[in-house]
């Protein structure tokens, strides 16, 4: 985009480039300004801009340019807080467990089930005091009755990061083997 401002006999042609940003696959776009005179200019012009007659001296060209600073500078900032924003994911706990089940459990031996596995924090601000719960099912996918559950505590868990858990179980009083399992997370 262009504008055109006649100063005393000559002309000069402002500039308005545009350009892109691109912060997190999200587009924002900025401004920049660049002068580009087509004429020399004589000392001291007059000049209209927006219905005001001025006379262009150096402090003025300074001040014109100081208020495209001030355009860029709030734009930047502005693109800045709205990218910070969308980085800002509130925490959000996920895993992958797996767990066995103790030699001899089901032959009138009491159960303890085994569990390996890792979690992550697939948001960018941490999870506090988390941990997850295990629960382990006499039937196919989570029914049947509860033969154990434990938690296991987790600490902070920072945004971004992957942990593996240290083996953790599970130790029942019935001596039947667990047919599911399942888990949940809780975090402050």
């Amino acid at each position: 985009m262009s504008k055109a401002y006649a100063i005393g006999t000559s002309l000069a042609v402002v500039s308005i480039a545009v350009a892109a940003v691109v912060g997190l696959g999200l587009g924002y776009s900025f401004v920049a300004a660049k002068y580009t005179p087509m004429f020399p200019i004589a000392a001291a012009p007059t000049t209209v801009i927006k219905n005001q007659t001025a006379t262009l001296t150096t402090t003025t060209t300074v001040v014109i340019i100081q208020n495209v600073t001030e355009t860029i500078t709030s734009t930047i900032t502005t693109t800045t807080t709205s990218v910070s924003t969308v980085t800002s994911v509130p925490a959000n706990l996920v895993g992958s467990f797996s767990y066995s089940n103790n030699l001899g459990c089901g032959i009138f031996i009491p159960c303890t089930y085994a569990i390996n596995g890792a979690y992550s924090n697939v948001g960018t601000q941490s999870a506090s005091s988390a941990s997850v719960n295990f629960t382990f099912w006499s039937g196919s996918r989570d029914t049947g009755q509860i033969l154990c559950a434990t938690t296991v505590s987790l600490g902070t868990v920072s945004g971004q990061t992957i942990t593996s858990m240290p083996e953790a179980t599970c130790s029942s009083s019935s001596a039947s083997k667990a047919s599911s399992f399942s888990w949940s997370f809780s975090w402050s």
